[in-house]
């Protein structure tokens, strides 16, 4: 049974994720993944210990239980927009049960 903290995760993910495509750099096997626009292109994150430009792409969440390993040059398609994974993704949260995509618009 999955914990609770995962099981309020995949509620948020189910009522407002939005379906994408994962593909490893370099090509390989593609992966269906829903994700969480966390914010789009030309802005600002603000969070309690960073502030951060988002460029002209964005930051996406990605639940661990459906990416296991995603890696910097990975491609995120997302509604008809192809978006190139930018940075060495993270966990934000303590149970490493998202990780953060910031991507570049292709």
């Amino acid at each position: 049974m999955p914990a609770p903290f995962q099981q309020m995760l995949d509620s948020t993910y189910s009522r407002l994720g939005e379906n994408a495509v994962y593909t490893p750099p370099g090509g390989g096997t593609a992966v269906n993944v829903t994700v969480m626009r966390m914010t789009q292109g030309d802005g600002l994150l603000d969070g309690f210990n960073e502030t951060r430009h988002i460029g002209a792409g964005g930051l996406f969440a990605v639940r661990v239980s459906e990416l296991a390993a995603p890696a910097r040059d990975g491609a995120l398609a997302l509604g008809g927009v192809s978006y190139t994974v930018q940075a060495k993704p993270r966990h934000t949260d303590e149970q490493a049960l998202e990780w953060r995509l910031d991507c570049a618009k292709d």
